[in-house]
């Protein structure tokens, strides 16, 4: 999805129009080539003059340079601004099928070079797709969603996809894992930003051993974890987090993430 033009031109000429389609104003060949990438200037050149020669690409001599804009009037330009700006249009896809599901997903984001426009061929697009606990009724429905999502996108880019569904508790888990892919590139597509429902490394520890040895009596260390203003999507996952295990909020926690609340 990095050069989406190639699935319909394999040579320089996709990633040469990628770049003008993307750009408001005039640009030198040089520009060009930076934006491009691996690519040499000389190979640039040849592809915006044939370019120019076809009318899809705009020429300007200023000076002893010339610059370069997309002709948007071309009638061939619409077909070319599909196809450049696929990786959009991935993502409202997307966001168009997860707001149909029956059981809505909390949070759906891309994930690693899908995150930032740099899958190859072969890359997967990976998707996390954050969940509330669910119950085993629900979780098969939630199940055969994922897996529609699944082959949906599959089709839709040629890519392989993979899907890592989370609840809260597996939240806490992946944030004491310094290998996580929360710690890597993500990119928001629907619902709330995962950072934002995520507790630290520290609380995430606390909380997994108040949830193991089903204590209501809270440290003072894991309070003042809580201390600053507590966000609703963390309030959540740690409500979630002791509502999976069937086990009531401590109170002093769910005073001090009520009192933050209300700040």
């Amino acid at each position: 999805m990095s050069e989406p033009l190639r699935a319909v031109t394999p040579t320089l000429d996709g990633p040469v129009l990628r770049v003008l389609a993307g750009a408001e104003d005039e640009m030198t060949r040089r520009q060009i080539t930076r934006l491009v990438g691996d690519a040499s200037e000389a190979g640039v050149r040849k592809v915006l003059r044939r370019l120019a020669e076809q009318g899809i690409v705009l020429e300007r001599r200023i000076g002893s340079q010339y610059t370069y804009t997309a002709n948007r009037e071309h009638l061939m330009w619409p077909a070319i601004e599909v196809a450049a700006t696929a990786a959009t249009r991935l993502d409202d896809r997307i966001r168009g099928r997860v707001a149909d599901w029956t059981f809505p997903a909390l949070s759906v984001e891309l994930v690693g070079s899908a995150a930032t426009d740099t899958t190859s061929v072969e890359s997967d697009i990976e998707l996390l797709v954050y969940r509330e606990h669910l119950t085993v009724t629900e979780h098969d429905t939630w199940k055969d969603q994922v897996a529609a999502l699944r082959v949906d996108v599959e089709r839709w880019t040629g890519n392989p996809c993979e899907i890592l569904d989370v609840d809260p508790v597996d939240l806490v888990e992946m944030a004491t894992d310094p290998d996580s892919v929360l710690r890597s590139s993500m990119r928001l597509i629907a619902g709330l930003q995962l950072a934002k429902a995520t507790p630290s490394a520290t609380l995430a520890r606390r909380l997994r051993a108040l949830v193991s040895s089903s204590a209501t009596d809270v440290d003072e260390a894991t309070l003042r974890e809580l201390a600053p203003p507590v966000a609703p999507e963390l309030r959540r996952t740690i409500n979630e987090v002791f509502k999976s295990a069937n086990a009531a909020t401590p109170p002093a926690i769910a005073k001090a993430i009520g009192s933050a609340s209300r700040e």
